[in-house]
């Protein structure tokens, strides 16, 4: 099994730290070891029963929830590695996803950009 995976969403309005239903930012840490910042268009968010988390039209398992993860913006959750790329494929090829920061190679592949020798 693999490690597990923090991702977190920007979600929550920034004057008052309370949950707006969407988000338009997401920030990734432990897939490709490293730290990865990914925007999108307006995407819904909402938690069900069950540990159960709706990204979009997708929804997935967690392990554990983060309110306020880092500041009262963003909410963190622990999710296993195969759910956290099942969000970030749906955000790529649905929600006009890009990422703004992290590896080189996630960067370059992630954004379908080519490589150069």
């Amino acid at each position: 099994m693999s490690e597990p995976i923090e991702i977190s969403f920007a979600c929550n309005d920034w004057r008052n730290g309370e949950p707006t239903g969407t988000f338009d930012q997401v920030n990734v840490t432990g897939l490709c070891g490293d730290y990865i910042e990914i925007e999108c268009a307006p995407t819904t968010l909402g938690r069900g029963e069950e540990n159960m988390l709706r990204v979009g039209r997708k929804i997935v398992r967690y392990l554990r929830y983060h309110p306020w993860a880092g500041n009262w913006c963003w909410d963190g959750y622990v999710v296993e590695q195969k759910e956290c790329e099942l969000i970030l494929d749906y955000l790529k090829n649905h929600r006009r996803a890009h990422c703004i920061g992290g590896p080189c190679e996630f960067y370059d592949k992630f954004n379908g950009l080519e490589v150069q020798p």
